[in-house]
């Protein structure tokens, strides 16, 4: 798995230990990519992947604020103070 990670990490498992400097880019073992404390760690976004930022960007944004050219397709009158010339 290929990684950035913000933060000094240090895991060591047996005799088997992974250290990951702050600003590390690079690829990390499959068996530590599914270690418990590097999910959390992509969890929290103190390592990211390539796998996250394409996650996050698929994700569609809701729009709840209608623009002006909406509100003249549905019927509904502007109120909004632009258009009022009292």
């Amino acid at each position: 798995m290929f990684v950035h990670c913000n933060k000094n990490l240090h895991i060591q498992e047996g005799t088997e230990e992974l250290n990951l400097q702050r600003g590390f880019i690079g690829a990390i073992d499959d068996r530590w990519a599914k270690h418990w404390f590097i999910q959390a760690a992509i969890s929290d976004g103190t390592i990211e992947t390539a796998d996250v930022g394409e996650k996050t960007a698929k994700k569609p944004s809701k729009k709840t604020d209608k623009n002006p050219e909406e509100t003249a397709d549905t019927g509904e009158k502007d109120t909004s103070a632009d258009g009022a010339t009292e």
